[in-house]
């Protein structure tokens, strides 16, 4: 189990603010709309060996409006620097606006250093993407 206040981005747009008073999630917002067919990236670097094997990731999250969402999650693998392999893809909208997770099952070989990617979508300045947990399931 991760906290999603590991999260990364370079993205200059992108403001993710980490735990404080109000929440120990990781509050995730953008200052500008993000364009149609654009994906923005945050990244969860994963403390994993070579030649384990990815099962199961669970995202824990909430978003402040159904428009604003994660559009795509999937594993990056780097060895050299410049390029990364995607694998695991899954581009189900994780839209909703109240607690919850979402899971699914994946069978990704862990070959070089390992990441969760995590596009994200903003169809307004003033909404944000919370992440909670992040659950990886391996051996």
């Amino acid at each position: 189990m991760l906290n999603g206040s590991q999260l990364v981005s370079g993205e200059p747009t992108l403001k993710l603010q980490g735990p404080c008073n109000a929440h120990l999630s990781m509050q995730i917002s953008s200052s500008t709309v993000t364009p149609p067919g654009y994906f923005t990236p945050v990244f969860l670097p994963l403390p994993l060996c070579i030649g384990n094997i990815i099962n199961n990731v669970t995202i824990y999250y909430q978003n402040s409006n159904s428009r604003s969402c994660i559009i795509v999650s999937e594993f990056v693998e780097q060895t050299i620097p410049d390029t990364t392999i995607g694998s695991g893809g899954d581009t189900t909208h994780l839209t909703s606006t109240t607690p919850t997770s979402y899971s699914r099952q994946v069978n990704v070989v862990v070959n070089g250093n390992m990441s969760l990617l995590l596009f994200v979508n903003f169809a307004n300045t003033a909404d944000t993407i919370r992440i909670g947990a992040i659950e990886i399931d391996y051996n």
